[in-house]
């Protein structure tokens, strides 16, 4: 089944794909939301030297755990990826 175009496989690949990009999308737009939010409430106490001293505007740890949480999403969603297509080559076996 592989090499042909909308087989199983290349489904389920191009699904574990999108599904990465929105992960990773979700994880940039909390940085993001999060940035803005440390910035006001820097701002709000008079204290925008934290702001500036803290890696890229952001609380510490922050960007380690986001680097934690994509490592560990990409390795699941590639181990689920394998254990399917496992799974749909079984079952799509040409009977002999």
């Amino acid at each position: 089944m592989d090499g042909q175009t909308g087989t199983p496989n290349t489904m389920m690949f191009v699904a574990t794909c999108t599904v990465l990009l929105g992960v990773v999308a979700g994880f940039i737009f909390y940085l993001f939301v999060l940035q803005k939010r440390f910035h006001k409430g820097c701002q709000d106490s008079k204290q925008m030297e934290i702001f500036f001293q803290s890696p890229a505007g952001l609380p510490s740890g922050t960007i380690r755990s986001v680097l934690a949480l994509l490592i560990v999403t990409v390795s699941k969603a590639t181990e689920v990826f394998q254990l399917l297509e496992t799974y749909l080559a079984l079952r799509f076996l040409p009977c002999q």
